[in-house]
């Protein structure tokens, strides 16, 4: 167990990899919903073949001899939480890019991290076009083109990358500098995880809602993490809407 601010904080797996594994064949929890659009559901065990899938377009596309950092610049869409279990799978880091930092501001983030592979979406691409030129890195748009990348299916390579791999690159706000990317390994984002499962006293039935964007600490941490702990599910908004967040809570009956 782990302290965390006087909470008692078991570290559920060996590491994310083993629990999204665990999730995704264990009959008791591979066939309860994990993941909620207004379109579909998946359920654990379809996240881990997500995830698998995901894993092996990292170990193909990814600089040799390079640090292995995917970088996201996307809404909140169902691909980037699958990068996330993907990366989980083989040891690899997301970076979720900001998209209100524009032109040299945001290829300066994608430097920075030194991002290998980027993935993105049709609706990012006025943010990327004037910077393209210079990012010196494959690019993959979610769609068709990203489903044409990755493989069918894949197996699990078995790679056990450990608590401490580095799981996420998250930037800070940048209010007095330009934002730096916090490192999260895998057992940061389980151990706290963890901690709000017991805090919100969360479930295998409960369902969250995430609707802060991806390249933020409480999307991950506070939305995301808990339910895959607590082998639970949550329902994913593109982005908070001030007029839709109700609806949203109330269609996919968030707990």
């Amino acid at each position: 167990a782990v302290a965390v601010d006087a909470v008692a904080v078991d570290v559920v797996a060996a590491d994310a990899a083993a629990l999204i594994r665990r999730n995704g064949t264990d009959p008791q929890v591979a066939g309860r919903p994990a993941l909620h659009t207004h379109d579909r559901t998946w359920t654990h065990g379809e996240v881990y073949a997500e995830a698998r899938r995901y894993a092996a377009l990292c170990a193909e596309r990814l600089p040799a001899g390079g640090p292995p950092h995917v970088g996201v610049l996307a809404d909140n869409i169902p691909e980037y939480l699958f990068t996330f279990a993907g990366a989980a799978l083989v040891g690899a880091t997301v970076v979720g890019l900001n998209p209100t930092r524009q032109g040299e501001h945001l290829l300066r983030d994608i430097h920075h991290a030194a991002v290998g592979l980027l993935l993105s979406e049709a609706a990012h691409d006025v943010d990327l076009e004037p910077i393209r030129g210079d990012l010196r890195l494959p690019v993959l748009r979610a769609g068709e083109e990203l489903e044409a990348a990755l493989p069918a299916a894949a197996e699990d390579t078995g790679i056990e990358p450990g608590p401490d791999t580095q799981w996420a690159l998250i930037f800070t706000s940048g209010t007095s500098a330009a934002p730096k990317a916090v490192i999260c390994t895998q057992r940061r984002l389980l151990v706290t995880g963890n901690r709000m499962r017991i805090l919100m006293d969360i479930g295998s039935d409960d369902v969250g809602y995430v609707c802060m964007p991806l390249f933020h600490s409480n999307a991950l941490m506070v939305g995301w993490a808990p339910s895959v702990v607590a082998g639970a599910s949550v329902g994913l908004a593109r982005r908070f809407s001030a007029s839709a967040w109700l609806g949203d809570v109330r269609h996919y009956g968030a707990t």
